[in-house]
């Protein structure tokens, strides 16, 4: 018996307008992490070097090669190839479009950024002479470093804490930092009012929050590395060289400034030219 013709062409692999039998699976995109370029990181540790190295020579007209003198410049030029490094970090995460996976570590490098420019700020300004906002009464170095850091980390902190894609340990303790720093500026404009509260004037109770919530934020981050460490060990292992950079060297410069002061203030107290 023969069949009655349907009109349809039979689906065969060799027949260009049969229907697929079945959707082709779609390829999933993996997201690639953020890998840093060595090339724009070593270049940003240059331009720190040079911009530190003019710094130094333009601020001491003689060079001293005094213990304690050479130390504190050799931290200054620390900082800044640590705060180029940050940039430079900064704008490959920019050209990969990969912001949003900025370790903690990469955030710090480039807080040193901001510290740096508080300090160059602090110095342009160059006056030792105390002024009164309200209240309060303030040295224009301390005003003037803490305006410009603690504002410059808001703008950096705030893009971060809005995109990162850090657990959540991580994204509170950025969250944290920003508002600390937002303490610190608002303790001028609060010495405008009388008020008192219970450690004194408006201002220094914010003075002393910030100032309580450096040493809390040292502590906490102590804590988040080992918690990474112990607990959160693949992710541990991930981390680039730059982000334990950014971890640890603040800390280690801090402590290395502290021993320098105390050096110094020993010297002068004993009558010994170190300087």
């Amino acid at each position: 018996m023969i069949k009655e013709p349907t009109g349809q062409l039979p689906q065969s692999p060799f027949n260009p307008y049969a229907a697929p039998r079945a959707e082709a699976a779609a390829v999933p995109v993996v997201d690639q992490p953020f890998r840093v370029h060595t090339v724009l990181v070593l270049c940003g540790g240059f331009l720190g070097l040079l911009i530190t190295g003019v710094h130094l020579f333009a601020t001491r007209s003689v060079p001293s090669l005094a213990p304690m003198t050479a130390l504190i410049a050799m931290l200054e030029v620390c900082q800044g190839v640590l705060a180029g490094m940050g940039v430079g970090i900064f704008v490959d995460s920019l050209l990969q479009r990969k912001f949003s996976r900025l370790a903690p570590g990469h955030w710090f490098l480039l807080l040193i950024v901001a510290r740096l420019a508080g300090q160059f700020g602090a110095e342009i300004w160059n006056n030792s002479e105390d002024f009164q906002i309200g209240t309060g009464s303030f040295s224009a170095w301390y005003y003037a470093e803490t305006l410009i850091y603690n504002g410059l980390a808001i703008v950096m902190l705030l893009p971060i804490v809005l995109t990162t894609t850090e657990p959540l340990r991580w994204k509170a303790y950025a969250w944290a930092m920003l508002f600390f720093s937002l303490v610190a500026i608002l303790q001028f404009p609060m010495a405008s009012y009388n008020e008192t509260m219970v450690l004194g004037t408006t201002a220094t109770f914010f003075t002393v929050t910030a100032s309580l919530g450096a040493m809390v934020l040292a502590v906490a981050l102590f804590a988040l590395v080992i918690v990474e460490f112990v607990v959160d060990r693949p992710r541990a292992s991930s981390r680039d060289l730059y982000h334990w950079l950014g971890v640890f060297s603040p800390a280690v410069l801090t402590i290395l400034a502290i021993v320098i002061s105390m050096a110094i203030t020993y010297s002068q107290s004993f009558g010994t030219d170190w300087m």
